[in-house]
């Protein structure tokens, strides 16, 4: 694979895991090539898979709601579900209280902006204040009077989600690539063991 930049390199990891979803998995496939540690021959397709492999491994060993976030914006399948997913937990948590219209448009205003930092991301896009206005069914001339705080809080947090998940990622690229001392299986532990205590970070710089 090409480990350059971690964010091109999940974007490639999870493209591999897309097409192998009907053919046994990458689990499977690491629990025997586990001790491989990074690629000594470029285009050998076997390292490839292992390396997307670990790459897979690592994003999924994350907190929630990091790997859904890594799915949804460097992902090959744009899933609405995912983005649902990722756009309820932004609204219950940051905006617990609200009436049922506010409801719809605190989930209106959520989604877009999963879907707007996204786009920043990936094609240098961002959504204008009259796309928000127009989803969430409010008056563009009076948006930023009356969403604009909660927009930016929202976008902080999602924020968060992208530099926490790449930057965990990006130990698992660098170990596989040998820039680190960290070994790819040992580093692996370490995440799920961070997984598995149920660090949750994703609202605690909203």
């Amino acid at each position: 694979m090409r480990l350059g930049g971690t964010r091109q390199a999940i974007s490639d990891a999870l493209a591999w895991g897309y097409l192998q979803k009907q053919q046994g998995g990458i689990v499977e496939y690491l629990t025997y090539l586990c001790k491989i540690q990074k690629s000594h021959k470029q285009y050998d397709p076997n390292l490839d898979f292992l390396e997307a492999g670990y790459i897979c491994a690592a994003i999924h060993a994350l907190p929630d709601p990091l790997p859904a976030w890594l799915e949804f914006c460097y992902g090959p399948d744009d899933s609405k579900i995912i983005q649902g997913i990722l756009s309820a937990s932004l609204r219950f948590n940051l905006f617990p209280m609200s009436s049922a219209r506010k409801h719809e448009r605190l989930l209106r205003l959520t989604e877009a902006a999963v879907e707007d930092y996204r786009l920043g991301l990936t094609v240098a896009k961002v959504f204008p204040v009259a796309l928000y206005a127009e989803r969430m069914g409010v008056n563009s001339d009076q948006f930023e009077r009356d969403w604009g705080e909660k927009r930016r809080k929202v976008l902080n947090v999602i924020k968060t989600w992208d530099t926490e998940g790449v930057g965990q990622v990006s130990r698992m690229v660098k170990a596989l690539h040998g820039d680190s001392d960290e070994r790819p299986h040992v580093l692996l532990k370490e995440l799920t063991l961070l997984q598995n205590v149920g660090i949750r970070l994703e609202f605690s710089h909203a």
